[in-house]
């Protein structure tokens, strides 16, 4: 093979810069990294993870599992196992970046020093492009100033983006908001552990049987999650109200996951109204939820604002309907909630929908059944696309496959 022919036949060069490694995002990259597409690596600005860990929201010592750090490049580029601060010596990243020489970084937001520096570094090289990852959205409302004063920094920032990897509609209306038209952004959609969920899918019977012995429920039961730290953010009192006033033939149930310094008074909610159906869980590890999904009907989110949960892209991998509040970025025509075809929306805090909406799903198994159908269906596609085929279309996209 000659030279040319060589250098026509190199693989593209992908560095993902990140400030620690994240449990939903791990499996992300051993994904890519074993679809053979591109010399893939990931620097790590701190370690926070690897050790056990406080966390004051869940008021609990975090240990994440299922990293998969042994299945895919890796450096971290501090020993420190504390959130990287404003103190972090940005020339690690271009270091590491000088050494490696990516012809694709992938940053994450723009509030860390150290992903300016990476998104600076590309625009001095000739070869290099940014492709940038965030969660920001349009449905949580924000004052006209605030605004304003944002989309006068954005539109100067993302005028050096190359590409932006989307996560969902509201995601994508964000981006056009400040500038960037559909040619430059490729859905991405968040990665969840799909090998953990798979195998909980293929048992999601056995689960469900087994779990609702455990927790004492029927199988006729009609079992709502939710899942999150116990804050007043998250609202779970709404739940716990709207479930108190559902009146089906079937009992309705309420599985809260998640623990936080509004434990106490969310129990004692639940005692005031006599919701006898309202179990909590406490905190629950990542790998132990699809456990809890199966043995669900249905998920249900109430908070103020999520920009897009996580535990929602998990829920309806395993075939749960959604019932989410019109504040956070789940929902829209393609994304994972769309209202009327697998879930539907109610204004945030609002618990007399909340709690016809629950009815309704309880009492119409036929639409029970069609909601959790395309929620796996959709699902099962969009994690396609978080697992690796994002980033071809991307690379195809700017030339360099």
């Amino acid at each position: 093979m000659t030279i040319a022919e060589r250098e026509l036949h190199r693989k593209p060069r992908v560095a993902v810069v990140v400030s620690h490694p994240i449990q939903h995002f791990c499996p992300q990259y051993a994904s890519i990294a074993a679809t053979g597409l591109c010399d893939f690596k990931v620097f790590f600005a701190s370690c926070l993870g690897i050790t056990p860990y406080h966390d004051a929201g869940f008021g609990k010592t975090i240990a994440w599992k299922q990293l998969y750090l042994d299945q895919f490049t890796h450096e971290f580029l501090t020993s420190k196992s504390v959130p990287v601060e404003k103190d972090f010596n940005v020339g690690l990243v271009v270091d590491a970046l000088n050494a490696y020489q990516p012809n694709v970084v992938i940053g994450y937001g723009y509030g860390h020093a150290f992903q300016r520096a990476a998104k600076k570094w590309t625009a001095e090289k000739e070869d290099a492009l940014y492709y940038y990852i965030s969660d920001s959205e349009v449905h949580y409302p924000e004052s006209r100033i605030k605004r304003s004063i944002k989309a006068l920094f954005l539109r100067q920032y993302f005028k050096r983006v190359d590409r932006v990897l989307t996560v969902g509609n509201a995601n994508e209306f964000y981006y056009e908001r400040h500038g960037i038209d559909a040619k430059r952004m490729t859905r991405m959609n968040f990665p969840i552990d799909i090998a953990t969920l798979s195998s909980a899918w293929l048992r999601r019977e056995e689960l469900r049987s087994e779990e609702r012995s455990r927790l004492q429920f029927s199988g006729d039961d009609f079992v709502l999650a939710i899942v999150g730290k116990l804050t007043s953010l998250k609202r779970q009192f709404d739940a716990i109200k709207a479930v108190s006033q559902a009146r089906t033939a079937r009992a309705v149930r309420l599985l809260v996951l998640g623990s936080g310094p509004d434990e106490a008074q969310l129990r004692g909610l639940a005692s005031r109204l006599n919701a006898s159906g309202v179990v909590f869980a406490g905190f629950v590890l990542p790998e132990n939820l699809p456990t809890f999904y199966a043995s669900a009907d249905a998920y249900v989110h109430c908070s103020d604002y999520d920009h897009h949960s996580l535990a929602i892209s998990e829920a309806i991998y395993m075939g749960l309907p959604v019932i989410l509040s019109n504040t956070c970025g789940s929902y829209g025509p393609h994304d994972d909630v769309r209202p009327g075809s697998n879930g539907y929306v109610y204004p945030t805090g609002d618990v007399a929908e909340l709690t016809r909406l629950i009815e309704l799903l309880a009492s119409d198994r036929g639409r029970l059944d069609r909601f959790s159908r395309s929620s796996r269906e959709y699902a099962v596609e969009a994690q396609k696309r978080a697992h690796g085929l994002f980033l071809e279309e991307a690379l195809l996209a700017d030339e360099l496959l």
